[in-house]
């Protein structure tokens, strides 16, 4: 596979088949995963540098430097020194870290060399009548996660979306039109790029949540549930057919909820630590009853989960887990709520202890 592969999986920039055989490719050994995900954290150390108007390659290449310090906490040492292991006194094998400092520097550096090039040398332009606007064709991409799985877009506004486990996001090769509308099943964080000109919208069934720019969780799970979690900026809700009449503001801090019984809950002050949680690889739980403990844990790990006994499954469970091995986790909650597990070739039974 070449970086230029891995730079489009990344920009979620291949088409459906071009994905499944990327995926293919990454999964069929943890060696190909490790490669991708070494590339991958170095391009967004260097897709997040800042743009100059001429590009000055030994301030970039500083830049990386430090950048590459902070997030892997490389100190003291010269991150080249590091790649080339001047500490013995001679250059050594590249890591595999090194290579693509290496690579991504170089692309910085020949990137720099066209744009200096193409900044010195004078262009003859063509004469307006020449001009020919190509009319570039607008898609609309489906991201689905599967279960046991995350995922993160990016969409063309520069907006940043991280996908849950069993949810999926619809969104535009580009935003045309007055706004900026994605579709959303299940669960998925949204860091948005502010533009009051062109409203953000999030669509879920006949509800929409619209902000400018700023950070929320949305969880959507089943057809009559919503629930909003605003962490930064503020953010509007309401029913598709009400947005003039009857709009809810859910400022930063605060979460509101929908069922088809009751409508919209009022706005009230979140647990940002228990509603996020799967964004640090955590999985929290507030006076949950067993059964819905059992149905998250079968949707994080992809894994099938009978519940043998119907009188513990009113059971609650409330803490906070570290989303470790399936069966670290298991363990941890059957000590919680005294039960037994039990692992079969299929399934997994969970049932109370006989003493």
């Amino acid at each position: 596979m070449t970086e230029e592969i891995f730079v489009r999986y990344i920009n979620d920039d291949l088409n459906d088949d071009e994905r499944e055989e990327f995926e293919q490719w990454l999964n069929s050994n943890s060696e190909n995963k490790k490669s991708f995900n070494e590339f991958k954290n170095f391009w967004i150390i260097f897709d997040k540098l800042p743009a100059a108007d001429l590009p000055n390659t030994l301030t970039q290449w500083e830049a990386i430097q430090r950048k590459i310090s902070e997030s892997s906490s490389i100190s003291k040492t010269n991150v080249s020194d590091k790649i080339f292991n001047k500490s013995k006194g001679h250059y050594g094998q590249y890591s595999s870290v090194g290579q693509w400092i290496v690579k991504i520097a170089a692309v910085l550096i020949i990137a720099s060399l066209v744009v200096l090039v193409d900044y010195k040398t004078p262009v003859n332009k063509p004469d307006s009548a020449q001009l020919v606007t190509p009319v570039e064709k607008n898609e609309i991409y489906t991201r689905k996660v599967a279960k046991g799985e995350t995922a993160t877009v990016r969409l063309a506004d520069g907006s940043y979306v991280k996908i849950n486990s069993d949810s999926q996001v619809k969104y535009p090769r580009f935003f045309e039109g007055e706004e900026r509308l994605v579709e959303l099943k299940g669960e998925a964080f949204f860091i948005v790029e502010s533009n009051k000109n062109k409203p953000f919208k999030v669509k879920i069934g006949d509800i929409i949540t619209e902000v400018v720019g700023t950070e929320f969780n949305i969880k959507a799970r089943g057809s009559c549930s919503y629930e909003l979690v605003v962490v930064k900026g503020e953010v509007k809700v309401y029913k598709d057919a009400s947005v003039s009449s009857n709009p809810h503001s859910v400022k930063r801090g605060e979460m509101i909820t929908y069922n088809m019984t009751r409508g919209f809950s009022k706005p009230r002050k979140a647990e940002n630590d228990h509603l996020t949680a799967w964004l640090q690889n955590k999985i929290s739980f507030r006076n949950t009853r067993l059964e819905e403990v059992l149905q998250e844990i079968e949707r994080l790990y992809d894994v099938n989960i009978k519940l043998m006994d119907s009188d513990i499954k009113e059971k609650r469970l409330t803490g906070v887990f570290e989303k470790k091995s399936l069966k670290e986790t298991l363990n941890a909650i059957s000590i919680s709520l005294d039960l037994n597990i039990v692992y079969s070739e299929h399934s997994i039974i969970v049932d109370k202890i006989t003493r």
